[in-house]
């Protein structure tokens, strides 16, 4: 699943993982969402977030799988 950026909102009844995946938003890219430049008000919030707070959610860049053989 691509995420484009994109914002969604708190309900008032959940943690800020429980709101990504109610938003089916894998919750592996937390620590994206929290580092993001826009989300520097999460930090300041208890942890179950307040009605319609907003969270930014960065463009999931989606990985590759490397494999490597230990030999050739």
């Amino acid at each position: 699943m691509t995420i484009v950026n994109r914002t969604i909102e708190a309900n008032g009844f959940e943690t800020l993982d429980g709101c990504l995946y109610r938003n089916e938003i894998s919750t592996a890219l937390l620590e994206a969402v929290l580092t993001h430049e826009k989300n520097r008000h999460l930090a300041t919030l208890p942890t179950t977030l307040p009605v319609r707070t907003k969270i930014y959610v960065p463009h999931n860049r989606v990985q590759k799988k490397e494999i490597k053989q230990l030999w050739d």
